[in-house]
């Protein structure tokens, strides 16, 4: 991770140089950092990058900032905090029209984990409505609460969504997933 950090400093440098010679260049990784830094449980520095994106005027690095407060709380054990952090993220996403489909279904998560099934159930039907990014896992986790509530009609069609979204991957991220699938 440390080398993930190399690279991150090497290309923000070039950038830097890029814009002083050709007055322009391409946009710097900021909130990037904050994943290795989570990584090695490196948190209030991964904390310090994540907050740098979301003060930016970039709707990515505000995304990625808020998906690393999130990824970080939840690794820190601070369940609610990862959910604020992932409704954050998901209220961006529909805001700025980017992303809805993994940051409805981070947040799903992040409910899971707070033991909110209601909230959870309408981020996962969010993400599977999006079409903006795989929606697997996201037909997974409502095919978990369905399941768990009995529903045999609503399992059999979110088993079926899960089966379909699968088949529309590609064949190299239908690999990844089968494990979880199966």
């Amino acid at each position: 991770f440390e080398g993930e950090l190399d690279l991150i400093e090497m290309y923000n440098d070039k950038q830097v140089e890029y814009e002083q010679i050709f007055g322009e260049s391409y946009n710097l990784m900021v909130a990037e950092r904050g994943w290795p830094f989570m990584k090695m449980h490196q948190y209030e520095d991964a904390k310090y990058w994540a907050t740098r994106g979301i003060e930016s005027d970039r709707d990515w690095q505000k995304s990625l900032g808020y998906n690393v407060l999130c990824a970080t709380s939840g690794e820190q054990g601070n369940r609610e905090d990862s959910l604020n952090y992932c409704e954050g993220a998901l209220k961006h996403a529909y805001e700025s029209g980017t992303g809805i489909t993994i940051d409805a279904s981070n947040a799903c998560n992040a409910a899971f984990g707070v033991f909110d099934f209601e909230k959870a159930e309408r981020y996962a039907v969010a993400a599977t409505q999006a079409n903006d990014g795989s929606t697997v896992s996201a037909w997974i986790n409502l095919l978990y609460i369905t399941l768990s509530r009995g529903q045999g009609e609503s399992a059999v069609s979110a088993m079926q969504g899960m089966q379909d979204a699968l088949a529309g991957e590609d064949p190299d991220m239908r690999s990844q997933k089968r494990a979880d699938v199966d």
